[in-house]
C-alpha cells in the first residue's frame, strides 16, 4: 500500500471525471436558499430577523465558495458509463468478507492497482463524525489510522497486492456501513471501473469503459455472482 497526492490518485482523467461528477452531485442549488429581501429565520441567534438581497446572496456566493474550495478541476474529458452492474451478497453470507474476497480474486486475475481517495479534498480523519457512532465504526476508524500511520492525511491510497487489499477493504467498507463516510469508491485502473460498497449488501461497479465491462461480466459468469436486475444496466 502506498499513500500517494491526490491529484497523483486522480491522473487518470477517467476517474477523476467520475469524481467530479459524483462531488458535484452535491453542489449548492441556487433554488435552496433564499433571494429575496424579507424575514427568515436565523438558527444563529435562535430566531426570526430581517435579511437583505445583498446578505442573502452573499451567503449563495460564500457556500459556492465553500464547495469549490473542497472539490477537484473537471479533467478535458466526459467520461461514459458503459453499465452499471449491482452485485448482490448471497444468502447467509457476510458482505464485507464476501466482498473483499471477490476483489482479491479479481486483483489476482487481472494484476489490478487499485486507487481510492475521499469524495471530498479533505482529511480521512475527522474525530467530530465520530460521535454517536456505532463502537464497531470507531474501532475501523482507528484501525485506519494506524494502517497510515499518522493523524492527518488527505491524499490518496495506492493498493497492489492482495494482502494490502484483504486489510484496506474491511476497514474502508465497515467505515461506510457506519455511515462515517458517504461513499466507499475504490477505482480499478486497468478495468477503468468504480466499485462502491453499499451499507444494503450490495456492491456497484461502474464501468467506464467497454472493455472493463466485458471483463466483470465474465467474471459474473465465471464466479456465478448474483447480479440484481432491478439495478444493473449493460
Amino acid at each position: 500500500m502506498h499513500l500517494i497526492p491526490r491529484h497523483i490518485a486522480l491522473k487518470d482523467p477517467i476517474f477523476a471525471d467520475f469524481i467530479y461528477h459524483w462531488q458535484h452531485i452535491n453542489r449548492p442549488k441556487k433554488e435552496d436558499f433564499w433571494h429575496e429581501e424579507g424575514e427568515y429565520f436565523d438558527e444563529a441567534l435562535n430566531k426570526t430577523r430581517f435579511y437583505s438581497l445583498v446578505e442573502l446572496e452573499g451567503i449563495y456566493q460564500n457556500a459556492l465558495d465553500d464547495f469549490k474550495a473542497i472539490t477537484d478541476p473537471k479533467p478535458d474529458i466526459d467520461s461514459k458509463t458503459e453499465g452499471i452492474l449491482v452485485i448482490d451478497t448471497p444468502k447467509g453470507a457476510d458482505s464485507i468478507v464476501y466482498f473483499t474476497d471477490l476483489l482479491v480474486k479479481l486483483t489476482e486475475a487481472h494484476s489490478l492497482e487499485w486507487l481510492a481517495v475521499p469524495l471530498f479534498k479533505a482529511n480521512w480523519f475527522d474525530d467530530d463524525k465520530l460521535k454517536g457512532l456505532h463502537p464497531d465504526t470507531k474501532a475501523s476508524y482507528k484501525a485506519l489510522k494506524t494502517l497510515f500511520d499518522r493523524a492527518h492525511y488527505d491524499g490518496g491510497i495506492s493498493l497492489y497486492s492482495s494482502e494490502d487489499l484483504s486489510r484496506f477493504i474491511p476497514i474502508y467498507f465497515n467505515l461506510v456501513t457506519g455511515q462515517y463516510l458517504p461513499y466507499g469508491f475504490i477505482y480499478a485502473k486497468q478495468l477503468q471501473a468504480v466499485f462502491s460498497y453499499h451499507y444494503s449488501g450490495e456492491l456497484w461497479c461502474y464501468c467506464l469503459s467497454k472493455k472493463g465491462l466485458d471483463a466483470l461480466i465474465d467474471e459474473v459468469k465465471l464466479n456465478q455472482l448474483e447480479l440484481n436486475a432491478r439495478s444493473s444496466f449493460f
